[in-house]
C-alpha cells in the first residue's frame, strides 16, 4: 500500500513535468514553485537544480521501464548529482537492481542505497510517515537558525532521512535535533553535506553506499 501511494505521486510528477521538459514550454514548476524561485535562495546554481530534476526523472523512467514494482516502491532524492534511494522492495536483489539502474543515468556522482527489503508497510504506516515528515518540515521552516530551502526530508517506517546542504555543522546539528524530537521518530539519518564540503565539486569521483536492507 505504501508503494501505491508513493508511486501514484511520482506518476503525477512524471505526467506534469515530462511534457513540460519535452515541449519546452514556460518555466519548469516543481512542488508549485518555479525552479528559478527555489534556486534563488538555495546554495545550488540554477543549472545544477535543473540537472537534478532531469536525473530524478530519468531514474524514475528507467525504474518504471524495468519493473513497475521498483517504480512504485523506490523513492529518489537527488542533490547535486548525489542520489539517495529510499523505500522498501521485495528482495535484496531488487535493491541492488535499483541501484544499478540509478548508476546507469548520466551525471549521477554518488548513490546511497538505503532500500530495505521485505513486506511493504501499511496505509497506516505511510500516513504516520507523512505526518512525521510534515512535522519535521514545520519545525525546520520556522527555525530562524536553519535555511530550510536547502533541505529535503523523507520518512520511511519512522526513520527520518535528512538530505541537502547545511550552512555549517551547528545548523546541521540543530536540524537533526529538531527532527529527533518529533513524536514517532525512531531514528534520524543525515545525508546532508556542509556548504563547503569538497565532495560538492563536480569533478570528484563517484561513490557507492551499499543497500541497508
Amino acid at each position: 500500500m505504501t508503494g501505491f501511494f508513493s508511486g501514484y505521486i511520482r506518476t503525477l510528477g512524471l505526467c506534469v513535468i515530462v511534457p513540460a521538459l519535452l515541449a519546452g514550454c514556460g518555466p519548469l514548476l516543481v512542488a508549485g514553485l518555479g525552479t528559478g524561485v527555489i534556486t534563488a535562495v538555495q546554495e545550488r546554481s540554477t543549472g545544477e537544480a535543473l540537472t537534478d530534476v532531469e536525473i530524478k526523472l530519468q531514474i524514475n523512467r528507467l525504474l518504471l521501464d524495468a519493473d513497475s514494482t521498483l517504480f512504485t516502491n523506490v523513492s529518489t532524492n537527488v542533490n547535486e548529482g548525489r542520489v539517495v534511494l529510499l523505500g522498501n522492495v521485495p528482495t535484496r536483489d531488487d535493491a541492488i537492481r535499483a541501484e544499478n539502474i540509478t548508476w546507469s543515468v548520466a551525471d549521477v556522482r554518488e548513490v546511497t542505497n538505503q532500500l530495505t527489503n521485505g513486506e511493504n508497510g501499511s496505509a497506516g504506516s505511510y500516513l504516520t510517515d507523512t505526518r512525521i515528515s510534515n512535522q519535521v518540515r514545520a519545525r525546520l521552516i520556522t527555525d530562524d537558525g536553519i535555511r530550510f530551502v536547502n533541505y529535503g526530508i523523507e520518512t520511511v517506517n519512522g526513520t527520518v532521512h535528512l538530505m541537502g546542504l547545511a550552512q555549517d555543522a551547528a545548523e546541521l546539528t540543530r536540524a537533526v535535533e529538531l527532527a529527533r524530537t518529533v513524536p514517532g521518530v525512531t531514528e534520524v539519518v543525515s545525508h546532508v553535506l556542509l556548504k563547503d564540503d569538497p565532495r560538492r565539486r563536480r569533478d570528484n569521483s563517484t561513490t557507492r553506499t551499499a543497500a541497508a536492507g
